[in-house]
């Protein structure tokens, strides 16, 4: 795109290039260092317009989650079971029905798009006795 001339100013430069750069890589931490790294490439006479697109970082591994998570969500709703069976003086018998619902995964915080927060919604249903 051409750049407009203006009066007097002195303009090394009449062009201006845009690029958008994508770039996969199971390698977060390089990924990482390369974004605060980015200022090497301002002292280098590299200029960065807006970030229209924040760096994204994209789990991949759920399947080798997904058991502990079960694993994790069925014990923490035997608890509860055995919390409301003592409560109402019953005991906890058999699951009747059980779905394993939503699993999501989200970014921790905007600040740390890096770290996940992986969660399970399970629900159980036991026999009281």
């Amino acid at each position: 795109q051409a750049e407009a001339y203006g009066g007097n100013i002195d303009r090394p430069f009449r062009y201006r290039g845009e690029l958008t750069l994508t770039v996969r890589s199971a390698q977060v931490a390089a990924m990482k260092g390369a974004i605060q790294n980015a200022g090497e490439l301002v002292r280098n006479g590299v200029v960065f317009g807006a970030y229209n697109e924040p760096p994204q970082f994209i789990f991949t591994e759920l399947n080798t989650l997904k058991p502990g998570l079960l694993a994790e969500a069925t014990a923490n709703a035997r608890l509860a079971a055995e919390q409301f069976a003592a409560d109402s003086g019953s005991e906890v018998g058999v699951i009747r029905d059980a779905n394993q619902g939503v699993i999501s995964i989200s970014d921790r915080d905007a600040a740390t798009p890096d770290i996940k927060v992986v969660r399970v919604v399970s629900t159980i249903q036991y026999q009281l006795q």
